[in-house]
């Protein structure tokens, strides 16, 4: 006969099968917190510290997000470091060998200096166009584009019939000396007891008078600014041996010359020596040396330093050029010219195809590295200071000398120029400049990279502490249970072989 479920003991039979359900249940959640180390499968099991969990594993994930772009653009500056750093060495090595006295060209109208510039020339481009992860380091924005040509195209031009920076040079030299006897695009006049000097027009070339003056008030010297200026001297009076006279000139690299001639009793050999000018017999004669030691002397500078400052100016105005901006160049026939006019990508070499629009080189290329804190690791392979340097590098490759006094001269002044210009120069960026502003941004990155180890580092332990169990803890909890567990499926085996025969016993 059936036992009612409603019958005596029925109640405690049914809650003693619910107790060895839940407990059996106890058991396998305590056997899977031993295996997974976790307290939970879900956060709903965590209870209301499931909002902890949850807003921590958020923090975690947005710290994790910051180191992964530190660890990308750590890359990336070590990189432009290593390249930064060999430029500046390539700038300071290339001046350290200008300073050497040698001036040593072989049958080629080569120099020593300028064998050793020209491989320094190429590594230069080649940093330039360095690639890492499919990032053109250099090229700013386009950081897909390769940002330099190669050199030979640079120095030399293009099959098309581009010009390059050679070509340039070549224009401008033209162009600032203009046609002999007027050499510097100054004219030489006067008569009698006057020599005059009167800039051969209102344009950007030559020698620009921007000083004039006498030792003695036998000899006056009137300078008219113009534009265009001119200079007077008028010999009033001879001077006596040592008297001197001076005028300044003003070279297309705003660099000035001071000439200055001495006047000599005769006779000087060859007439119109260097620096000198000889006293004649009379105020008309000793003009007329006046004239004849000016006009040596405007032919000196403008074989020696003219052409060195012309060479600056056209590999400065080159390298100055983008696609956006395409460099200037002499407009028509160089020597009579008058004007620049902008290059055009059919008829002039655009040594830079990268990024030209950008006011901050360094903000082509930013990564936000905490919640507000962002770098700015972008370089451009046309700022200034790197300009500097491979239009200095131009300039002397650019060159061929003889043997001569006068190509020695010219050998100097461009020497002088790339020293002073690679130099230690205040108001100007330098390759090293960029190269500080770069390892300024690493060292944000490594300050952030240690905020953000030590805050994961927290909140991974908050986590932990919510979501993981303890593995101690829990292999006793179990095994105690399996101890009770074990116990009631015993009792109950026990109760479930009874049957009213044992019982009435």
């Amino acid at each position: 006969m059936p036992i009612s479920p409603l019958a005596p003991g029925a109640f405690r039979s049914t809650n003693a099968a619910r107790l060895l359900t839940e407990t059996r249940s106890t058991l396998d959640d305590l056997q899977r917190q031993l295996a997974t180390g976790k307290k939970s499968e879900s956060y709903g099991g965590l209870g209301a510290l499931r909002f902890t969990s949850l807003d921590f594993r958020s923090k975690a994930s947005e710290v994790k997000s910051f180191q992964s772009t530190i660890t990308q653009v750590n890359i990336r500056v070590r990189q432009l470091d290593l390249g930064l750093t060999r430029l500046s060495k390539i700038s300071e090595d290339v001046r350290s060998s200008a300073l050497l006295p040698q001036f040593d060209p072989d049958s080629s109208g080569k120099t020593s200096v300028q064998k050793f510039i020209r491989p320094q020339f190429d590594e230069a481009i080649d940093i330039l166009n360095t690639e890492v992860n499919g990032i053109r380091l250099y090229s700013g924005r386009s950081s897909d584009v390769r940002p330099v040509l190669d050199a030979n195209t640079i120095l030399s031009g293009d099959a098309a019939g581009r010009a390059g920076v050679r070509q340039f040079i070549l224009e401008r030299k033209a162009a600032d000396f203009g046609t002999a006897p007027d050499e510097g695009r100054v004219v030489k006049g006067g008569g009698g007891a006057s020599a005059t000097l009167t800039e051969d027009g209102v344009h950007p070339f030559g020698f620009k008078l921007t000083a004039a003056s006498s030792t003695t008030a036998n000899i006056t010297a009137a300078l008219t600014a113009g534009p265009p200026a001119n200079i007077n001297f008028n010999v009033t009076a001879n001077p006596v041996e040592g008297d001197k006279v001076r005028f300044e000139l003003t070279l297309p690299d705003n660099t000035k010359q001071v000439v200055e001639l001495t006047a000599r009793t005769g006779p000087l050999t060859p007439a119109g020596n260097a620096g000198e000018f000889e006293i004649g017999a009379g105020t008309a004669a000793t003009g007329a040396n006046l004239r004849l030691a000016i006009a040596a002397a405007l032919a000196r500078e403008s074989t020696v330093a003219l052409p060195a400052a012309s060479a600056k100016v056209a590999a400065d105005a080159f390298f100055a050029g983008s696609i956006n901006n395409p460099p200037l160049r002499v407009s028509g026939p160089p020597a009579t010219a008058t004007a620049l006019v902008a290059g055009t990508a059919a008829n002039t070499v655009i040594w830079y195809q990268g990024d030209d629009q950008s006011l901050s080189a360094r903000a082509t290329a930013t990564a936000r590295i905490d919640n507000n804190i962002s770098v700015g690791v972008g370089v451009q392979a046309n700022e200034e200071g790197i300009r500097r340097v491979l239009a200095n590098l131009a300039v002397f490759l650019n060159e061929s000398f003889t043997n001569t006094p006068t190509d020695q001269g010219r050998h100097q002044a461009i020497s002088d120029r790339l020293r002073v210009d690679l130099g230690q120069t205040s108001g100007v960026q330098r390759v090293q400049t960029i190269l500080i502003e770069i390892a300024n941004a690493g060292a944000s990155l490594k300050s952030a990279e240690d905020r953000h180890r030590t805050k994961l580092n927290f909140v991974e332990t908050v986590i932990a502490d919510v979501e993981d169990s303890n593995q101690e803890e829990t292999a006793a909890r179990l095994l105690s249970l399996q101890t009770k567990l074990q116990a009631a499926y015993q009792t109950t085996a026990i109760i479930s072989r009874l049957n009213l025969t044992d019982y009435l016993r």
